[in-house]
Order: C-alpha cells, then sequence, then structure tokens
C-alpha cells in the first residue's frame, strides 16, 4: 500500500508567547515590547526601522505591538505615499513601526533622510539557541517527534539562514515518509550528505 504525503498549508498566529527571544533580536524585542515611546531619539522620537531578513520576526514582532501605525516592507511602498504617511505620523506625535529587509535607497530626497535620520534595529541571523527552538517548533507543527539529540545535530550545521531551517525540516519529514524511516541522526546525516 502506497502511502502519500499530503502538504497542507502551515497557518501562522503571531502569539506574544510564541516570540522567540534569544541574543539575535533581545535588543529589538526589548526596545519594541518592553519600552514605552517614544523610541528613538531627535528629529522623529515616535519613528523606528526594524530591519531583518525574511521570516526573521518583523512581522511577527510587528504584530505583538499591536500599534496602530505599522507599515511593513517599506523598500516596496510608493516613495510620496509613505512620505506622506511618515509626515503625518510625525506631526501627530503617533509611534510609526516600519519594517524592511535591508535599508532602502529611497529616490525620493526628503523620504530617504527621514528615514536616514530614524532610530533603527537590527534582527540578527539565528543563534544556535534561535536555531534549535525554530526546528522543535517546526517539528512540532508537523507532528514529528524527534529527540534531542537531532535536534542538537542539526542546530550546530543547518545554514543560519530562517527559510533553510523551515525548508529543511520540511525536506527531512518528506524523505523520512518516502525511506520509511524515523528521523534518526543517522537519517539526518544522510541526508545533509546527499
Amino acid at each position: 500500500m502506497q502511502q502519500y504525503n499530503l502538504n497542507f498549508p502551515l497557518h501562522t498566529k503571531y502569539l506574544p508567547e510564541d516570540y522567540i527571544v534569544t541574543r539575535a533580536n533581545s535588543i529589538a524585542y526589548e526596545v519594541i515590547i518592553e519600552s514605552k515611546q517614544p523610541w528613538g531619539g531627535l528629529p522623529y522620537p515616535y519613528h523606528l526601522l526594524l530591519i531583518g531578513p525574511k521570516s526573521s520576526g518583523k512581522t511577527h514582532l510587528a504584530s505583538i505591538w499591536s500599534g496602530d501605525n505599522v507599515i511593513e516592507g517599506i523598500e516596496s511602498w510608493d516613495e510620496e505615499a509613505l512620505l506622506h504617511v511618515f509626515n503625518q505620523s510625525h506631526e501627530d506625535s503617533k509611534p510609526l513601526l516600519m519594517t524592511a529587509s535591508s535599508l532602502p535607497k529611497f529616490t525620493l530626497p526628503d523620504l530617504r533622510s527621514r528615514i536616514n535620520s530614524v532610530r533603527t534595529l537590527n534582527l540578527g541571523l539565528p543563534d544556535e539557541e534561535m536555531i534549535a527552538v525554530l526546528l522543535t517548533r517546526y517539528f512540532s507543527a508537523r507532528s514529528l517527534k524527534v529527540n534531542g539529540d537531532v535536534i542538537d545535530y542539526l542546530a550546530a550545521r543547518l545554514e543560519r539562514n530562517f527559510d533553510t531551517i523551515r525548508l529543511f525540516v520540511e525536506h527531512l519529514d518528506n524523505y523520512s515518509l518516502e525511506v520509511g524511516r524515523d528521523i534518526t541522526v543517522r537519517l539526518v546525516r544522510k541526508l545533509l550528505s546527499e
């Protein structure tokens, strides 16, 4: 009898208790979640730019903060529209949390000078501690029971990239189903060597 692997989408809920805090993101977490506004210095004390790679937790952090003014992915915004929102929030002294994958290089001089004057926080790549927690969560989301030695082995060897970690767990799950074996260090070693 053939076994089929059905890839149902995993839905993400951004709950405060699910946010992983390690050295890689503790400063951003403390500033955005635990401190009170204003966050930054002059001339824009209520504005903050959060920079981090894809899947680094920018959306999760913004969702936990749940302020009225969050602009995600400012690098893809129309520059005139972004400048208008920025200026309006500044005039109203309303907090504005912006996110980007990297520091945008805007062509509009007024927008470029404002963004360059805003306090910027960076989310780093996942450290080994965060990788271990992510692996545990990804395995759990797929209803996979994996020993701690597998987690430790992978945390020390996987590329420090959020998408790579998620995709590897998906690939490992599919691979273990294909070969009909439990997920062990031996199976992981074999997959990593291919």
